[in-house]
């Protein structure tokens, strides 16, 4: 929890508390791995804009540990987004949970092929369901629907010779209404790999 006072520093008063649970799950009798996470996100008072919360479209900007770009998080703190892949439109509020839940399977631990010492490894496939939901709407004070994404993904690290650069996710995904197709769009983006 954040508490930001104007006595101290600044022109606003306001509180910024965050709430993350996650798990790695190893599947008995399968190469599969259930991933977990769950993310709360709550705001009081005023916040200035570049603190604001809700459901956003906006592709967050992951810290991989143990890669070249996952030494910035000593240095630069990542904001948590809640981003489900997928979601069509950003809708800002003042409390937020967000979640995923993934089936994900080993592909290949580093491809034998290489250009000017760059190779992909821990390639990784992942079907998943992203949900969430805002309450506390700025204009109504209303709750958001609840959301829910679902897709395919493919994710490896980018490495120059065994040290990880960063890790590319590219998949499509597209929200879900239980009945409907679902329209799937492509994206790219930073992501995380299991630790397997």
């Amino acid at each position: 929890f954040d508490l930001y006072n104007s006595l101290l520093y600044g022109d606003r008063d306001y509180g910024k508390g965050e709430v993350e649970l996650f798990t790695h799950r190893k599947l008995p009798r399968t190469p599969l791995v259930l991933f977990l996470r769950g993310l709360g996100t709550a705001l009081a008072g005023t916040p200035p804009p570049q603190d604001s919360t809700g459901l956003l479209t906006a592709a967050p900007v992951y810290f991989n540990p143990g890669s070249v770009l996952g030494l910035m998080d000593n240095f630069v703190e990542a904001v948590r987004l809640h981003s489900p892949r997928g979601l069509e439109q950003s809708t800002l509020a003042l409390r937020v949970v967000s979640g995923t839940a993934e089936l994900r399977l080993p592909l290949v631990g580093r491809l034998p092929a290489s250009l000017l010492g760059l190779t992909l490894g821990q390639l990784t496939a992942a079907a998943y369901m992203d949900f969430g939901q805002a309450f506390g709407l700025p204009q109504s004070g209303d709750v958001s629907p609840f959301i829910i994404t679902r897709g395919l993904e493919l994710k490896g690290n980018l490495m120059f010779g065994r040290l990880p650069l960063f890790t590319l996710a590219y998949g499509a995904a597209g929200e879900w209404d239980g009945g409907a197709r679902t329209l799937y769009r492509p994206y790219l983006r930073l992501g995380l790999v299991s630790p397997f």
